[in-house]
């Protein structure tokens, strides 16, 4: 093989690659389904054929034939829902109103120490604080806070923000109370100096 075709296949190879992951989708290897993970890591070691000798036309038609296959299975999924359970799955539940489902834990095949690790990497610092908390069929961890241990939003902090000044703002067209009460015991001292005088 002389270089020039060596030089053509590889940069054939990568175009060819790049345009294909394209196609393929954008997601990172955490948010891959099994099945994209499967097809991605064929073109890898397909894409990798033209370079040590087989046919550049071969190894593309194959490459191809995968991507098509996958855009196939995501639109069937789309289409009939029992094939998103066949070749994707549904996500688990592992803990449920504060309550770890250990079925569930063993049937994921995580451990307690496994769990608390991501609940200390979500800033959770105990099970009690969790309504609900998943393992997505992705692999990545999910969950959903109690009411109690909710963050407030930026919304609700404005909200606060605006009936804090609404509160000052009707403090400040009224007296304060101690100096309703301080003008009252003034007059009252007052009446009583009068009163001792005239007697």
């Amino acid at each position: 093989m002389d270089w020039l075709s060596l030089v053509f296949k590889t940069m054939a190879t990568i175009i060819y690659g790049t345009l294909l992951l394209r196609i393929a989708g954008r997601k990172s290897l955490a948010q891959m389904t099994i099945a994209q993970t499967v097809v991605m890591l064929a073109i890898g070691t397909v894409l990798i054929e033209p370079l040590v000798g087989t046919s550049l036309t071969n190894t593309f038609f194959i490459v191809g034939i995968a991507v098509a296959t996958l855009i196939i299975i995501e639109f069937s999924e789309i289409r009939f829902p029992y094939m998103k359970k066949l070749f994707t799955g549904e996500p688990v539940i592992l803990i449920k109103d504060g309550k770890i489902n250990r079925e569930n834990l063993k049937r994921v095949r995580m451990t307690i120490e496994q769990l608390e690790m991501e609940l200390r990497q979500a800033s959770i610092a105990t099970v009690d604080e969790v309504r609900c908390a998943t393992i997505e069929p992705n692999g990545q961890f999910g969950y959903v806070l109690k009411d109690d241990y909710q963050p407030i939003s930026k919304r609700e902090y404005y909200q606060i923000i605006s009936r804090l000044d609404a509160i000052d703002a009707t403090l400040r067209v009224h007296k304060p109370i101690n100096q309703v009460k301080e003008g009252y015991s003034k007059e009252k001292s007052s009446n009583d100096v009068f009163e001792k005088v005239l007697h």
